[in-house]
């Protein structure tokens, strides 16, 4: 059995190469960045937080949708390889955020995070959903995107990782949109917009 995934790992692998699963170049992945956009809608979003921005290939269309994005990465080298992508962009930030870590602002009009869950243990996972709590505005959309094929590596379950992921929450989340393909899944889930009835 392969060893679960650690910052060093993705140390090695960002420095080693400035795009490890070929993200920039693959069709498969330039599909998910479409969908994961479309589930953003179509309007501009004041602040928008990505987490797990790697090397900045999905950062760079999000800040499109964002008037301030904060890319965060566990990953020093992935955030030295995300600063030659977006660096240059003056409405996205790269904040280094190794988990269980506060997020960088108080409030989010919406919160992106691909490919990097299932790599956190429970307990690291529940301060995150503590944190989308305290930090996702009424109204605002939370966008997941796994793979949903088991990885050697995870140390989550991947299959069925959404829909256990937002019951680990006190909110009475709003589904949204779904896309799955072969491999991946992609959901919106949306915080009542009233207070009452927000939480379990």
């Amino acid at each position: 059995m392969r060893e679960r995934a650690t910052l060093d790992h993705f140390d090695r692998l960002f420095t080693g190469a400035a795009d490890p699963w070929g993200t920039r170049t693959s069709r498969d992945e330039a599909h998910k960045r479409r969908v994961v956009l479309r589930m953003l809608g179509t309007q501009t979003h004041g602040r928008v937080l990505e987490l797990g921005c790697g090397n900045g290939s999905n950062s760079q269309v999000l800040a499109s949708r964002a008037l301030s994005l904060d890319a965060c990465d566990g990953s020093k080298a992935a955030l030295r390889r995300a600063d030659q992508t977006v660096g240059g962009l003056s409405r996205v930030k790269l904040h280094h955020l190794p988990l269980p870590s506060r997020f960088p602002r108080s409030t989010y009009d919406a919160i992106v995070i691909a490919e990097m869950l299932y790599y956190l243990d429970d307990r690291t996972l529940a301060f995150v959903m503590r944190e989308i709590e305290r930090s996702l505005r009424p109204g605002g959309s939370l966008v997941l995107c796994h793979h949903h094929r088991q990885f050697a590596d995870a140390a989550q379950k991947q299959p069925g990782f959404h829909a256990r992921f937002t019951r680990r929450s006190r909110i009475n989340w709003q589904s949204g949109t779904r896309h799955r393909t072969s491999r991946w899944e992609a959901q919106t889930f949306w915080r009542p917009r009233n207070r009452i009835g927000d939480t379990r």
